[in-house]
């Protein structure tokens, strides 16, 4: 679902990176996807996707499915969009793009990114 009219849903946005060339990233909450068991422990997992390195790529409304390689070893992926809380992309010679989804953001991710904010100091003004 895509509350906010001007962002891109998931699907179009990872559909038109994918269908350009480029390396789709995709950040997200790994508790519902099927990754490896290993990574599930974490708060947040960032996969690429990309037509040549995932083999069976498909992204469909329910979320995206590709056979990936991890530590060597032959894996069928999926995750649900509603696990998608970043989609984004590299622009050659200008650096990343992307698009955040705050509503799937995972709360230890808003925690940290919080506390992240509140150490940064203040500007100064100029003497």
């Amino acid at each position: 679902m895509n509350d906010n009219p001007s962002k891109p849903t998931k699907p179009s946005l990872t559909n038109s990176i994918l269908m350009q060339g480029m390396t789709a990233i995709i950040d997200l909450a790994p508790a519902s996807a099927n990754i490896p068991d290993y990574l599930k422990s974490e708060h947040t997992v960032q996969l690429k996707f990309d037509g040549v390195r995932c083999r069976d790529l498909f992204v469909g409304e329910d979320g995206i499915r590709a056979g990936m390689t991890f530590n060597g070893r032959h894996h069928d992926v999926f995750v649900p969009w509603a696990a998608v809380y970043c989609v984004s992309f590299d622009v050659p010679g200008k650096g990343p793009r992307g698009v955040i989804y705050q509503d799937a953001m995972p709360e230890e991710v808003v925690a940290n990114l919080l506390a992240q904010s509140a150490k940064k100091p203040e500007p100064q003004a100029p003497k």
